[in-house]
C-alpha cells in the first residue's frame, strides 16, 4: 500500500509526508489493516514518522493487525509509539543475528517481540527469508507500508499480490522523495501490471493493480 502525490511522491525535499493524502483515503488504509494478520514496515519510517501502525476506524480497533519492523541494526527507539501499546497490541521486530545483545534486552522489556532472521549480502535483514519465517508463524495476509527500499525490493521480487496505490492531486516534483527506487533502464524488462480497481475517495483516487502472473479467482 503506497500513497503518494499524481506524480508518484510519497514525500518533499525536506520529507514532510503528512499529510498528502484526505480523510477518505486514510480511511479506507485503515480498514486494509483490519483485513490483514500483520502490517510491515521498515526502520527508516519508524524513524521518520513514529507511526502507531494501528486500525483506528471506529469499532474496529481491535481489528489491528500485528505491528512488524524491519530493523537490521535495532535502531528503534525503545519510547516510540509503536511498542508504547505492545503489551497488549503485539509488535514484531525483525532483526539479524549483528544486533547488539543489550539493545535486544531493551527492547524485549519494552514488550517487543525479536525475532532474528538471515541477513543479506548487505547486512541487511533477508526478505525472502523474513517472508518464511512470518508464514511459519502463522501470518499469510501481510500489509506492506513502507518506504522506497522495501516497497521496491517486494515488488522487484516478485512478492506483492496486490497493490494499492492511493494518489492525492497534488504535484510535488523533481526534487521530492519517489515511492519506489529505480531497477532498470529497460522498459522492456518491466512487467505491466493490470489495474482492476478504480474508486474516488474525496479528491483522491485508488487504484488497485495485480502483477502479470496474479489471476483473479
Amino acid at each position: 500500500k503506497i500513497a503518494t502525490s499524481a506524480d508518484g511522491m510519497i514525500a518533499t525535499e525536506s520529507g514532510e509526508s503528512q499529510w498528502i493524502t484526505g480523510d477518505a483515503a486514510r480511511n479506507h488504509g485503515h480498514s486494509l489493516r483490519a483485513n490483514h494478520d500483520a502490517i510491515l514496515t521498515g526502520i527508516g519510517t519508524v524513524l521518520a514518522d513514529d507511526p502507531q501502525l494501528t486500525c483506528r476506524l471506529p469499532g474496529l480497533q481491535h481489528r489491528s493487525p500485528v505491528r512488524i519492523v524491519l530493523d537490521s541494526h535495532l535502531q528503534i527507539p525503545a519510547d516510540c509509539r509503536l511498542l508504547a501499546d505492545a503489551a497488549t497490541r503485539p509488535a514484531w521486530i525483525i532483526t539479524t543475528d549483528q544486533a547488539a545483545e543489550d539493545k535486544r534486552h531493551l527492547l524485549e522489556q519494552a514488550g517487543a517481540q525479536l525475532i532474528v532472521a538471515p541477513s543479506d549480502e548487505h547486512s541487511h535483514v533477508d526478505v525472502k527469508a523474513c517472508l518464511h519465517l512470518l508464514a511459519e508463524q502463522g501470518i499469510t495476509r501481510l500489509l506492506v507500508e513502507a518506504g522506497p527500499a522495501i516497497s521496491s525490493t517486494f515488488v522487484h521480487g516478485g512478492w506483492v499480490d496486490a497493490l494499492y496505490w492511493y494518489r492525492a492531486p497534488l504535484v510535488i516534483g523533481g526534487s521530492g522523495k519517489p515511492a519506489f527506487s529505480s531497477h532498470t533502464d529497460s522498459l522492456a524488462a518491466l512487467p505491466r501490471w493490470q489495474c482492476i480497481h478504480r474508486q474516488s475517495l474525496g479528491a483522491d483516487s485508488l487504484s488497485v493493480y495485480h502483477p502479470p502472473q496474479t489471476k483473479e479467482a
